[in-house]
């Protein structure tokens, strides 16, 4: 049950680039280049801050009507992103998770890839329940690279089956200085060749470095001698410095500048080598980005109404994801959900509240209590 529900903003679009050099030929693309910003709104693309992104927008494809799935999250749209698939086909529905295999008694970030691998591990191979991009290329003799400066978890989700052979994943903070990337010839070579990536500061430091060695590693390896025939490059900024900063605010603005000076070089080499006339190239956003003013401790407000028996408990068992939060009732108590949904809907700061689908309602709009819609409805009952 989602106790709060806040839609953020229209981010996805297009962009296809061509080169003067080399014209390109239809149909015979070499390769599909996606660049996924961290939390970048539309309308922070200008032409003084993002010449790069700008020009690809103005002379290729705006696509307009694409939307973030729900909950409008970094780790739930990166494996809508790699799956094509919602939330509740493939099972990542919120940054964080509860499994009891993995915490009887917590939810777990899904932030750190170990927390993932250890999901992979208790439930025999399904982290990930639907087949990724990464997976669909490899049967067909493809290969996908994923590229992330985000976090280990979200990259890992980019690829999920990267450790067992899948394509390849670059990321510098699976284990820095000793595992930056999947396969093993992969990790040697790049550690070889560019070190070990720059390590992360606090939440007021930006990632830009991090940005920089991965988009390095891209250009001068992973592209020209690699050769993958699909490449989705996540770039952790803006989202990192619009969260300790705000949207607009000079620091978001630098890191996204340097976003596009990074795509820029990406986009010379590839005219470079002679790719840019045979690549298609996308660009998206897994969310946007707006200013919450407070937060809530749902558990504790829980606690406090006697519908949760203390923090540790499984009784009612809280994975928020911000200002989105799955409540995890044990055994599906219908008159515990019953009495949490009343409590919610007296609270001022609850939004939307979603419960599964009722049994009644073919059409899976209304919840199974009265007052909720349905989870089926924004693609999220698993």
């Amino acid at each position: 049950m989602i106790a709060k529900f806040l839609i953020g903003l229209v981010v996805s679009f297009l962009a296809a680039a061509v080169s003067v050099a080399a014209q390109p030929i239809p149909g015979k693309a070499s390769l599909n280049l996606v660049f996924i910003l961290d939390g970048l709104r539309p309308d922070s693309i200008n032409p003084d801050d993002t010449p790069n992104v700008y020009r690809l927008r103005l002379e290729g494809v705006n696509f307009l009507s694409g939307h973030s799935v729900f909950p409008t999250v970094t780790r739930v749209n990166a494996t809508a992103i790699a799956t094509g698939t919602y939330p509740g086909t493939n099972g990542i529905v919120g940054n964080t998770m509860y499994v009891p295999k993995v915490n009887p008694n917590r939810a777990f970030n899904n932030d750190d890839y170990k927390n993932l691998l250890k999901l992979d591990e208790v439930t025999g191979g399904n982290m990930v329940l639907a087949r990724s991009m990464g997976e669909l290329l490899h049967t067909r003799g493809m290969k996908i690279a994923a590229l992330s400066s985000g976090s280990s978890g979200q990259s890992l989700l980019l690829n999920p089956r990267a450790p067992k052979g899948v394509g390849i994943l670059v990321n510098g903070d699976l284990e820095p200085g000793s595992l930056v990337a999947y396969p093993p010839n992969v990790n040697s070579e790049i550690l070889s060749r560019f070190g070990p990536a720059p390590r992360k500061g606090g939440a007021k430091d930006p990632v830009d470095p991090s940005v920089n060695w991965t988009e390095e590693v891209l250009r001068e390896y992973v592209i020209p001698q690699l050769q993958p025939d699909v490449v989705l490059n996540w770039l952790g900024e803006p989202d990192h410095m619009q969260h300790a900063f705000g949207v607009g605010s000079p620091e978001a603005r630098r890191s996204l500048q340097n976003d596009d000076r990074q795509i820029g070089l990406v986009l010379k080499k590839l005219e470079a080598i002679g790719l840019l006339g045979r690549c298609n190239i996308f660009v998206v956003s897994d969310h946007g980005f707006e200013l919450n003013v407070f937060g809530v401790n749902i558990a504790q407000d829980l606690i406090k109404a006697g519908l949760k028996a203390n923090s540790d408990s499984d009784d009612v068992v809280v994975a928020s994801s911000g200002q989105a939060v799955l409540l995890h009732v044990k055994g599906r108590d219908p008159e515990r959900i019953g009495q949490i949904v009343r409590f919610f809907q007296s609270q001022s700061w609850t939004g939307v509240v979603f419960t599964a689908g009722s049994q009644s309602d073919q059409e899976k709009v209304r919840g199974s209590v009265n007052g909720t819609f349905s989870l089926e409805l924004i693609h999220m009952f698993h």
